[in-house]
């Protein structure tokens, strides 16, 4: 009867250890590695294009590596961009996917510096245009098709990413109990409102995203009834010849995007252009022989009024308190 009794006592001893062991065992497994961070990208112009490229980057490197360790603690990314296509300041609005508010270059742009200067050591032109000669300054359409070939020549970062495209993202806030990020989207297509939580945020919406016009100009166009049209650099395409051809137009600015437009202005058969300057510090004010000397520069000088029924400008001098 006691060996019995030794032996059950054995017995439950041995079930209760391997219980203990196994229940250990697990309890290691779980906590052994933490979950990645989950990272929210708001935007996919080319900020957001950089660093899911960097990310993937990485990735390839960690893969080449056979570093599988390094691999699981990559973060997991959720990139969210209201407009339809990606891109940013150099996307394609042609297709009519991206709502005009959202617009923020003219298809026509051309870029105002070097094309050196943006250039990529790990993507070159050179590489990109196959051994080519290229101009010094790009149309807006060739620098989007290089920041997409980039990001997309090694590891396709639209494959590789959880991407929203049409999404807005309407609020953001840190909750200092849970150490996450609330963010709060809409789905722009379905109307669709969700909340999801992120360790990270990081902002890639950029600076600029859309056309502002001081409510000044405006006023004084619509208070003296002036009957031409008014558009942001930005609405350039959406102007007709027959809105430009033999017209007299005023570019209110001298900075680079007037410099590009009064050049646009006279491709399209403009009559005249006329460029406010109010410190003759712009790029365009330091240019003073245009093509066909169409463009005249009214120097320190702001739009005041509306004269001629509606077609004329007044501009008086600049006056400073």
């Amino acid at each position: 009867m006691q060996i019995v009794m030794n032996i059950r006592q054995w017995s439950l001893l041995t079930l209760l250890s391997s219980i203990i062991t196994i229940s250990s065992a697990k309890e290691t497994v779980f906590s052994e590695r933490p979950a990645p961070p989950k990272i929210c990208l708001i935007g996919i112009g080319p900020g957001g294009m950089y660093f899911l490229h960097a990310l993937a980057a990485k990735h390839k490197q960690l893969e080449e590596q056979n570093d599988a360790d390094a691999l699981l603690d990559l973060p997991e990314v959720t990139a969210y961009e209201r407009a339809s296509t990606p891109g940013g300041v150099w996307r394609d609005h042609s297709s009519g996917q991206n709502l005009e508010e959202y617009r923020m270059m003219y298809n026509d742009l051309w870029t105002n510096g070097m094309k050196e200067v943006p250039e990529f050591p790990d993507y070159t032109f050179y590489e990109h245009y196959g051994g080519k000669q290229t101009p010094t300054f790009f149309t807006r359409e060739h620098m989007l098709d290089y920041l997409l070939k980039r990001v997309t020549r090694d590891k396709d970062i639209f494959e590789e990413y959880n991407l929203r495209f049409d999404t807005d993202v309407t609020w953001v806030q840190y909750d200092e109990e849970d150490k996450k990020f609330e963010v709060t989207v809409v789905d722009k297509l379905t109307g669709l409102k969700s909340t999801n939580l992120f360790d990270k945020v990081v902002w890639a919406g950029g600076v600029a995203g859309k056309a502002s016009i001081p409510d000044g100009v405006m006023d004084i166009l619509d208070e003296g009834g002036f009957k031409g049209s008014a558009v942001h650099s930005t609405q350039f395409d959406t102007l007709t010849d027959a809105q430009i051809i033999g017209k007299r137009v005023v570019i209110i600015g001298d900075g680079d995007s007037s410099n590009d437009l009064a050049y646009l202005l006279i491709k399209r058969g403009v009559g005249r252009v006329f460029m406010t300057t109010r410190g003759g510090e712009g790029s365009a004010a330091e240019i003073f022989s245009w093509p066909d000397n169409k463009v005249e520069m009214i120097w320190y000088k702001q739009l005041n009024g509306v004269s001629n029924n509606g077609f004329g400008l007044v501009f008086d001098p600049l006056g400073f308190d």
